[in-house]
This record gives structure tokens, C-alpha cells and sequence, in this order.
């Protein structure tokens, strides 16, 4: 077999009846066996057809796990992204700013003190989902999250009731708030 695949290296101390022609001398064949077991065409055989590729990877899988780290790190990234929103949804506070300069990036960047591989997520050109539109469809997916557990906790409440009051400010723009309250199966007032 690692003749036939050209896996030898040294083709001037080959024995062809271990080859090629086959094996037909039995007389001495106990000490032929020995000698050809102690060849280094034997070795080289052994060594390129049964241990190089039981300690090898495949390039494939190789590639596959390479491709699957790379994968849970930009996860890992985009979590952390996820949470910086959340974190500045929740403080009420302004995502954009001047570029670099802004809420949202510049908590990124000081979780990215912390985190090496985050930095160089950050310092990529491209694929970042930083941009003013990915943040705000964060924002949207967030609340919309909140809005169907909200839903399916008041659709399980016994009670709820719901207050809307409405005013003109002074722009003269009619501004309208929704408040709903309920109570759960546990008694506790939301």
C-alpha cells in the first residue's frame, strides 16, 4: 500500500516479495520476516500508512474547528455587544454620539480593556454591528422581547387594568401615556 501511494522514500532496499511479487519462500521465512520487520522500507511503511495519519487531523476538520472557534468568539463579541445596549437602554442613556465618541462605543471599547479578542473585533473595518441602524434594530429586538413577555404575563394575570392619560405640550403635540398594571397568580403587583 505505501509503495503503491509512493509514500517510501528510499526505493534501492525494497524487497519485491513483500511488494510486489508476493511471498513464496517459506523455508526461511521466520528470519525474512524478522529482517524485512527491521528494514527501513518496513519503517517508512508503517510510519506514512498507520501512524501519520492516526496522529494527524484531517485538513477538513481542521478547517471545521478553526471555523467553529472563530464562530463562538464573534459570538462571545456579540453578546457583549448586546449587552452594552442593554445596559444603555436600561440607564436611559444616548447610544450615538460624534463617531467614536459615542456612548456605545465607547463602553465597547472599555469592556475591550478586559478582553483582547474584543479589540481586535473592534479594530475590524467591517462586521462590527456598530452602525446606527444595527443599534437601533438591537433596540427594536429588545423591546420587542419585553413587549411579548409583558403580553403573555398579563394575559396569565387574573386582574390588570390599564390608565391612558393624554396632554398638549407646548408645541402643541398631543402626547399620550399607556399605563398597564397587573397582578400575577403569586399576588405580586406589576
Amino acid at each position: 500500500m505505501a509503495y503503491k501511494n509512493n509514500y517510501l522514500q528510499s526505493t534501492s532496499c525494497l524487497e519485491k516479495s513483500f511488494i510486489s511479487t508476493g511471498f513464496n519462500c517459506w523455508k526461511d521465512a521466520i528470519v525474512k520476516f524478522v529482517k524485512h520487520e527491521c528494514s527501513q522500507s518496513h519503517k517508512d511503511a508503517v510510519l506514512k500508512t498507520v501512524t501519520l495519519p492516526s496522529t494527524t487531523k484531517d485538513v477538513g476538520e481542521m478547517l471545521t474547528t478553526a471555523l467553529a472557534s472563530e464562530r463562538s468568539q464573534r459570538r462571545k463579541c456579540f453578546l457583549k455587544l448586546l449587552s452594552n445596549a442593554r445596559f444603555l437602554a436600561r440607564q436611559g442613556l444616548a447610544f450615538r454620539g460624534d463617531g467614536e465618541d459615542s456612548n456605545f462605543i465607547r463602553l465597547l471599547y472599555l469592556r475591550a480593556e478586559d478582553d483582547a479578542k474584543l479589540l481586535d473585533w473592534m479594530k475590524q473595518k467591517t462586521n462590527k454591528y456598530t452602525s446606527g441602524d444595527m443599534q437601533n434594530e438591537i433596540v427594536k429586538v429588545m423591546s420587542m422581547q419585553i413587549l411579548r413577555e409583558m403580553s403573555c404575563s398579563i394575559q396569565r394575570a387574573p386582574f390588570f387594568s390599564v390608565m391612558v392619560d393624554e396632554t398638549t405640550d407646548a408645541a402643541n403635540i398631543e402626547q399620550v401615556v399607556i399605563c398597564l398594571r397587573w397582578v400575577s397568580e403569586t399576588l405580586a403587583v406589576h
